[in-house]
């Protein structure tokens, strides 16, 4: 037995690692977690390793109708056993194939707490009727589950083949994967209108339920009926600036870097987790977006320095900025901002996703400058009416009822206030202060 120390990240090979609980096994052993504080990468690291130093031997239970069979170590022959002798260096570990050396523990399907040893024929062995219908059950549940591995491979090929993009996939994996995990058969389209049904999700989330399955059975040339789910158009939550900063400045190197990223350029999640260095041009404080989601327009943001320096300041480990995965990377981040929202006692906090920093980026775009073309260009949407939502955000509902102006100093900014003009917001970029002031009013 060997107990490893110091566990490194599997996903972005960082030491930075955090404590995370403890997961439960099958044998209610408990087994400790890591978070990597670099990329959000969760993971168990094995506490023991076998160390196998001759032959393993298979037993397969003869209700399944399968020959047992022996298996040699590496580099070593198959050697005649005599029947008349128990093998006692042998282990059964249950549904897995093969063992391989070093394995861990904690990861085999079937743990050494309910292994048996392995006996001739004619002698007895150590386990009831019970246990040996467990063992079987367990064995036909694994191979079903190895059969939906195998069908969501296949799926995933199949997507990439078809050209769809790498995070919608992914995103149709999850959904997939989340309804199997509650019940939902995917062979009967029954049960997973059931399971969506059954889902304490928004009509949103339903709706992208009812395309990944559908999809899933278009790959499989399989037919349902699918439920109807049409989500709702709701006005976005936007935060203040000062909501925003304070979720910047309570978050890690890595993290406070992608928010100001966010809320500096409008880019969507995976954009702006897809940033190349080669993309950031430090000289002139430019960012450049090539690699668009939805087929939006590639576009050039000009930024603040000191979003240059907290970028610059991140480990430059390949072409890419940001390491690790974004479904990982936006679990850390829900965990950080319950834990900051608690902090600081605003649950408004809460409300804040990675998308509301696009929200917040179009209503300050548009109080700015009143232009909607502007603002849809910015955004890289195809259809402008996506955009006009924002029209009604930071305007009350009618923009041509408000005087705005600008203030650059602090003095222009309490002599504005002082005549009663409402501060908005202040650009980060070149410091200008953002006013308004209901028409009609003195």
């Amino acid at each position: 037995m060997e107990t490893l120390t110091n566990p490194v990240c599997p996903q972005c090979s960082s030491n930075r690692i955090w404590k995370d609980g403890f997961r439960h096994t099958r044998s209610n052993e408990a087994v400790q977690r890591f978070l990597c504080r670099n990329c959000g990468y969760r993971f168990s690291e094995p506490s023991q390793k076998l160390d196998i130093v001759s032959k393993q031997i298979e037993s397969f239970h003869s209700s399944l109708k399968l020959h047992d069979r022996r298996v040699a170590s590496v580099n070593l022959p198959i050697e005649e056993v005599s029947d008349n002798r128990s093998f006692m260096f042998a282990k059964d570990f249950g549904v897995h194939n093969l063992t391989k050396l070093g394995k861990g523990l904690n990861i085999l399907p079937s743990k050494l707490s309910n292994a048996n040893v392995c006996v001739s024929e004619g002698e007895a062995k150590n386990m009831d009727s019970a246990t040996e219908s467990k063992t079987v059950a367990g064995e036909i549940e694994g191979k079903t589950q190895q059969n939906f591995n195998g069908e969501l491979l296949q799926f995933m090929v199949k997507l990439h083949n078809e050209g769809i993009k790498p995070n919608s996939a992914k995103m149709y994996e999850y959904v997939l994967m989340n309804l199997v995990s509650h019940g939902a058969d995917l062979a009967d389209p029954e049960s997973v209108k059931h399971a969506i049904a059954e889902k304490v999700w928004d009509d949103k989330t339903k709706a992208l339920g009812v395309s990944a399955y559908s999809k899933y059975l278009q790959v499989f040339h399989g037919t349902w009926i699918p439920p109807k789910y049409k989500p709702e158009r709701t006005v976005p939550f936007i935060p203040t600036m000062q909501e925003l900063d304070s979720l910047i400045s309570a978050a890690h190197k890595k993290l406070a870097a992608y928010l100001m990223l966010l809320k500096q350029t409008g880019m969507r999640a995976g954009e702006a987790f897809r940033l190349k260095w080669e993309d950031i041009d430090t000289e002139r404080n430019m960012i450049t977006l090539n690699k668009t989601e939805k087929h939006g327009t590639p576009r050039t943001f000009q930024v603040s320095p000191t979003l240059i320096s907290m970028l610059q300041s991140l480990p430059k480990q390949n072409n890419n900025v940001f390491q690790g995965s974004l479904i990982n990377f936006a679990k850390t981040y829900r965990r950080f901002r319950a834990r900051t929202a608690n902090k600081l006692e605003n649950p408004r906090l809460n409300k804040i996703t990675f998308h509301t920093f696009r929200h917040f980026y179009a209503t300050l775009e548009y109080c700015k400058t009143k232009d909607i073309l502007h603002v849809k260009e910015r955004l890289g949407h195809k259809n402008i009416t996506t955009t006009e939502i924002y029209t009604h955000l930071l305007n009350d509902g009618d923009s041509e009822n408000y005087y705005c102006t600008v203030a650059k100093t602090q003095n222009e900014k309490m002599e504005l206030i002082s005549q009663g003009w409402q501060f908005i917001c202040q650009d980060t970029t070149d410091g200008l202060m953002y006013f308004r002031k209901r028409k009609g009013v003195l």
